[in-house]
């Protein structure tokens, strides 16, 4: 009964980017906080933290949440991560200039910064994954059989045989 449950709450994509999302994030935020602790400048030590997630979530997210391994992507991810660091850092500043604690701060952002990380990740995920369908749609051979089993059956479901 509860793996049945586990398994129906791991098919939920959001649910299973908090999960993941969890454990990038102590990871993250632990770097992020250690290099506070060892006196490096808020933003020096979002950027570090930063980089270091790159490299370590681009596997996690990309294989247990959406289930692509896809090297090619990993520009596109780092795009992500840009754009949500840009975002972080400017809020940091903000709460800087209102003298709020750094750790605090970092804490405080942690969920909506999850939150745009889902939306670009998701939306570049399925849009990028649509077009690299489509391209393979006009350049594998026309044969059903031979096309499903150069996919390793990802799209027998779809090619009904």
């Amino acid at each position: 009964m509860i793996k049945k449950v586990l398994i129906r709450i791991t098919n939920y994509t959001f649910i299973r980017f908090l999960f993941v999302g969890g454990i990038n994030t102590a990871f993250g935020y632990s770097i992020y906080a250690l290099l506070l602790y060892a006196g490096i400048h808020f933003s020096l030590a979002s950027f570090i933290s930063t980089c270091l997630g790159i490299l370590f979530n681009f596997k996690t997210v990309g294989r247990l949440v959406f289930n692509n391994n896809r090297y090619s992507l990993f520009f596109k991810f780092t795009v992500v991560y840009l754009c949500t660091y840009l975002v972080g850092i400017g809020c940091l500043g903000i709460f800087n200039i209102y003298m709020v604690n750094m750790y605090r701060a970092g804490a405080i952002l942690i969920f909506p910064m999850a939150v745009l990380s889902f939306a670009l990740m998701n939306y570049l995920s399925l849009t990028l994954v649509n077009l690299l369908d489509k391209e393979k749609e006009y350049t594998e051979p026309k044969n059903k059989f031979t096309y499903t089993l150069r996919t390793a059956g990802r799209l027998s479901s779809k090619l009904k045989l």
